[in-house]
């Protein structure tokens, strides 16, 4: 009975332990790998950043979603990493380096001046898909209900809501944050507070 009892007393901890990681990350946190550099330079390849699954999505939140069954190239669950730019009900224009979304000018500091300009391109929400030939949404002029609109940091080589259409909700698997093994401070902040301000006059 001796034995019985010491070896529970090392072993219910780590059972403890284990049940706790598993219920974490079914239903609230899990690491995530991020693969490519379509947000670089906020997150950058290989990075690990966390997944928090119910956490409100909102303008310029970094967001995980399964691409297979969004974008037409994807064959297999495979996990996209992007920013959400525009929520339902919004309208959306990039022009000359800006984005406006519902009239307002989108807080873009966070990436370079060429990430703005040249890697975003000129674009609507009504001329997007016919340019790219999206499967969905043949004539759109606003963000539909229960959909996003996502683009990569780095939009040169991003490839996102422009070329594919909107993100559903049910796809998406939660709200990405930066840890603190993050070393870079300004980085970190692209990801966990840009949210916070994402127009420029507010």
């Amino acid at each position: 009975m001796t034995n019985i009892k010491k070896i529970w007393s090392w072993l219910w901890p780590i059972l403890l332990g284990i049940a706790f990681v598993v219920i974490a990350k079914t239903f609230f946190v899990q690491a995530v790998n991020i693969s490519g550099d379509s947000m670089y330079p906020n997150l950058q390849n290989q990075e690990k950043v966390l997944c928090f699954k119910h956490m409100a999505i909102k303008r310029e939140s970094v967001i995980v979603f399964d691409s297979y069954g969004v974008d037409p190239v994807t064959k297999a669950s495979k996990l996209y990493v992007k920013r959400v730019i525009g929520i339902p009900g919004d309208t959306i224009q990039a022009k000359k380096g800006e984005i406006l979304v519902n009239g307002h000018i989108l807080n873009q500091k966070f990436i370079s001046n060429n990430q703005r300009t040249v890697g975003t391109g000129n674009w609507s929400l009504t001329s997007l898909p016919t340019l790219y030939k999206w499967l969905n949404y043949k004539t759109v002029i606003r963000v539909p209900k229960n959909t996003y609109f996502c683009l990569g940091d780095n939009r040169a080589i991003s490839r996102d809501s422009r070329y594919f259409g909107f993100v559903p909700r049910n796809k998406i698997l939660g709200v990405v944050k930066a840890p603190l093994w993050i070393k870079n401070k300004q980085r970190r902040d692209a990801i966990n507070r840009q949210w916070q301000t994402p127009f420029e006059c507010q």
